[in-house]
């Protein structure tokens, strides 16, 4: 199933582009816990990732950015 992407690809925090969120949600649906804790987030940097995060009612994680990881810390080849 593919998610439908509510994000501007060009919005951005400090200069980076928040689209990259998108590869790491999972299918996996959040708990109302869950929904809750990203409604605390007070963060601004993680203020707008919490935002989506809670549209998709969705969890993302750091495994399924590995690929994306890798290469913003390797560089360019």
């Amino acid at each position: 199933m593919r998610l439908e992407r509510s994000m501007e690809e060009s919005e951005e925090v400090n200069g980076k582009s928040l689209k990259g969120i998108y590869e790491g949600i999972s299918q996996e649906l959040l708990e109302a816990k869950s929904l809750t804790q990203l409604g605390a987030i007070e963060h601004p940097e993680l203020m707008k990732t919490a935002e989506h995060l809670k549209k998709e009612k969705r969890a993302a994680y750091q495994e399924n950015l590995l690929d994306q990881l890798l290469g913003d810390m390797l560089g360019p080849e």
